[in-house]
């Protein structure tokens, strides 16, 4: 709920659209530097170096399981799977998205219909 009351407390959905744009741009900067930061320690470290092991002699059949008892998602099913039943089901099952998306919205609808008070 502290999603809901951060946006809620916002005021303006002018300032909320500024602040998520800039926690975008803060995702996209970190991200892209640690996969550099990632990429050069794999390229100086070579991890796995020293490993001889022949490919055609490993045993496929444990990955073949496996891969067998997955279901493929689509992206429909994924964002399906983001839009709860029910707000409780989304707190019982732990489900963060569908969870998000509730506060997300409802401190949306807070901040569009709330009157600000004549104190």
């Amino acid at each position: 709920m502290s999603v809901a009351v951060g946006i809620a407390k916002m005021g303006s959905l002018k300032q909320i659209g500024r602040v998520g744009v800039r926690a975008l741009v803060y995702f996209e900067v970190v991200s892209s530097l640690a996969l550099i930061v990632g990429l050069v320690a794999v390229n100086l470290i070579q991890p796995g170096r020293g490993i001889n092991a022949d490919s055609g002699k490993l045993d496929g059949t444990s990955v073949a399981s496996i891969a067998t008892g997955v279901k493929t998602s689509t992206l429909t099913d994924f964002l399906m799977n983001i839009i709860p039943t029910s707000v409780i089901d989304a707190f019982a099952k732990r489900e963060l998205l569908p969870v998000l998306l509730f506060s997300a919205l409802f401190g949306f609808a807070t901040v569009i219909w709330a009157k600000p008070a004549n104190v």
